[in-house]
């Protein structure tokens, strides 16, 4: 099973990246194939944040256009991952015993939801994700 990392909706959805044409033609062969795959909740929010950020001025997506890109995915085969009972304590226990720390934190809590909802594989543009044992970090647009 396949996650996408928060980068990758961005760029999806933004037609003002240059990875945007690739990320999009890149999540439709996903959806076309016979991969599950989908997205952890803190992503999902994550793109939001991006997305609907004010100081995005008019390139800005309003609240409306995030969900409906969202939706969009959920209909193409997207799951939505949440955080199983106990996730908490266990994201702390392993990100300590890791030494993640800073920013990272958010990566760690990504990559720990997808590995609790199945997922062998995470994909993201971004070269410094740090992923758990047992989730193999790809880069699609490479």
């Amino acid at each position: 099973m396949i996650a996408l990392d928060t980068n990758l909706l961005v760029y999806a959805f933004d037609a003002g990246t240059s990875e945007h044409l690739r990320t999009r033609a890149m999540i439709e062969s996903l959806a076309a194939g016979d991969n599950d795959w989908g997205f952890a909740l803190a992503s999902a929010v994550e793109y939001w944040s991006i997305v609907t950020r004010p100081l995005r001025g008019p390139a800005a997506a309003t609240p409306s256009e995030a969900d409906g890109y969202l939706s969009e995915l959920y209909t193409a085969g997207a799951h939505l991952w949440l955080p199983l009972p106990g996730f908490g304590r266990w994201l702390f226990e392993r990100a300590a015993g890791e030494e993640i720390s800073g920013r990272r934190i958010f990566d760690w809590q990504i990559g720990l939801t997808a590995l609790q909802n199945g997922a062998t594989e995470l994909w993201t543009h971004d070269r410094s994700f740090r992923a758990p044992e047992g989730l193999r970090v790809v880069d699609p647009l490479d």
